[in-house]
């Protein structure tokens, strides 16, 4: 099968003629459906699928594009795993995605991870850029209750257990640490560290 066309036009298109407020979601605009008769894995049938398809209400105005693929399992043919929703939000592992990239993991799996390049001195991770006044934040940790745990603020400011950090790091609750070590102007002059299992301060650095 080859199908040519010139640019700007459409060289194949997939739809109907449906009208009105007859939607229900998951309803189909158009869509390409991959069959199998292999009977292993998810078993014979649809295993996989690429669709437009009404995501909310029943007039056809609010629809998203859907992948599906196939499981190892039997009966795992076809589930959905990405959708790029109508107002431009992508979700993974969620059918409703409420931010830009929404990522749902499943039990004791990583939801996501970045890894550098592993060349030395060329490896680099994650970076975000955010504004830069107290309000922003590059980075906000929370639990499932939507409570900040970390939040890493625009004008540099770090707080744990407070969204509001007045210093460079701010710390609501106990700090452990093997060794505190305090500078001014690049010179030491507090350490406070653990000399024989002993607790020992040294002001005279």
């Amino acid at each position: 099968l080859n199908i040519e066309g010139a640019k700007n036009t459409a060289i194949l298109t997939l739809g109907n003629t449906t009208a009105g407020s007859s939607w229900v979601v998951g309803d189909r605009v158009g869509g390409i459906d991959f069959y199998s008769g292999d009977g292993s894995g998810g078993g014979i049938g649809v295993k996989a699928s690429i669709s437009y398809e009404n995501a909310a209400g029943s007039t056809g105005s609010s629809q998203a594009m859907v992948f599906r693929t196939g499981g190892n399992t039997s009966g795992t043919n076809n589930v959905e795993r990405m959708r790029l929703q109508y107002n431009g939000n992508v979700g993974i592992g969620t059918d409703s995605p409420d931010t830009k990239l929404d990522i749902q993991s499943v039990a004791n799996v990583d939801g996501l991870r970045v890894s550098g390049h592993a060349t030395t001195n060329q490896s680099f991770g994650v970076r975000i850029n955010a504004g830069t006044s107290s309000t922003d934040y590059a980075i906000n940790i929370a639990n499932q209750a939507n409570s900040s745990l970390l939040r890493v603020r625009g004008d540099g400011n770090v707080g744990i257990g407070t969204t509001s950090p007045n210093a460079k790091l701010e710390v609501n609750g106990s700090l452990r640490a093997a060794s505190v070590q305090l500078f001014s102007g690049g010179t030491q002059y507090l350490n406070v560290s653990s000399y024989s299992g002993d607790p020992w301060i040294n002001t005279a650095v």
